[in-house]
């Protein structure tokens, strides 16, 4: 099974150190993956649990909880879809997914590899910088218990 992680703004605003709106919540699961189509059933699930309760929740697979990386490392994710689209101040927005290279694998997922830093690593230690993030992760079983 995978371990699950939390991370992104939500948890650094709930702990206190984000000072901006989070947009969503990111869940991440770490660990071997034996079957693809149960892999793809908890990343819908994931997403409906957050459409019944109003959040958006980005929930993926990937080799490397980028949160805890001091230096950037290749990686790769693995999502339910090749982006979303979301309604925020009053607007619909479609954001599609990139990476260094896109693949399409059975049971509707796409693995998307980053062999230099994506745009979320970026974003991520923009804010570290600028000292409105951490690069808090969490595992779920603890944020919850």
């Amino acid at each position: 099974m995978f371990d699950v992680w939390l991370t992104g703004s939500y948890i650094e605003k709930k702990h206190g150190i984000y000072t901006g709106l989070p947009n969503d919540l990111d869940v991440v699961l770490i660990g071997p993956i034996t079957n693809h189509k149960k892999l793809k059933r908890l990343l819908d699930r994931g997403m409906q649990i957050g459409f019944d309760n109003g959040v958006l929740v980005d929930m993926f697979w990937s080799s490397e909880l980028q949160s805890l990386m001091n230096e950037f490392t290749p990686y790769a994710n693995i999502r339910n879809g090749l982006g979303m689209t979301k309604y925020s101040n009053g607007n619909i927005e479609q954001n599609n997914y990139t990476g260094d290279e896109i693949y399409s694998l059975s049971d509707g997922l796409h693995q998307f590899v980053y062999y230099e830093p994506s745009n979320s690593f970026k974003k991520m230690k923009h804010r570290q910088e600028a000292n409105q993030y951490l690069g808090l992760a969490i595992k779920a079983e603890d944020f919850f218990s």
